[in-house]
């Protein structure tokens, strides 16, 4: 898991000089560079504006603590 510092260094969203293209090309960039390595790569997206709007707190909350095994720091970051 990355640390504070670190995700903040990466984050793009809210942040001046930072735009959507800055993300894209880094995802990008380290793809094709574990590619090149011959590792396994895996891009998965999750788009949660959606659930958190539709949904009662609480319940999507507690949903993923006990059905899919969510817990933790993961589980303070939906929280948050």
């Amino acid at each position: 898991m990355l640390s504070c510092s670190i995700a903040a260094n990466l984050q793009s969203a809210y942040r001046a000089k930072h735009p959507t293209e800055t993300v894209v090309t880094k995802v990008l960039s380290d793809i094709f560079l574990a590619l090149d390595c011959g590792d396994l790569t895996m891009l998965t997206m999750l788009n949660l504006s959606l659930a958190f709007d539709s949904m009662d707190h609480e319940t999507l909350l507690r949903r993923l603590e006990v059905s899919f095994g969510i817990a933790g720091p993961v589980l303070m970051w939906f929280t948050s």
